[in-house]
């Protein structure tokens, strides 16, 4: 059985953040002034850790250096800072 639970991302360039393997990417967007990843995951499957990069507007993004799944992008309120957040694949 799946079930969809919500993970935390920083406001930084680079992360790991410790997932169910398999997990299928919903919806990314701010929940109380921080950005959350909504994911499909199976709850019993092994955990694994996932990468995450996030680029700001305008910053320079070499998608042959890395490969990468597009997550999503997001704004916080009250400030100026936008992330478009992508999952390293294979890194």
């Amino acid at each position: 059985m799946r079930v969809i639970h919500k993970f935390e991302l920083q406001t930084v360039p680079m992360q790991e953040i410790l997932m169910p393997a398999g997990a299928r990417h919903l919806m990314l967007s701010v929940q109380n002034g921080k950005p959350m990843i909504w994911a499909l995951v199976d709850p019993e499957a092994t955990m694994i850790q996932c990468r995450f990069r996030t680029f700001s507007d305008g910053e320079a993004f070499d998608e042959k250096s890395f490969q990468s799944d597009y997550i999503g992008s997001y704004i916080l309120d009250g400030s100026s800072l936008v992330g478009h957040v992508v999952q390293l694949v294979n890194a």
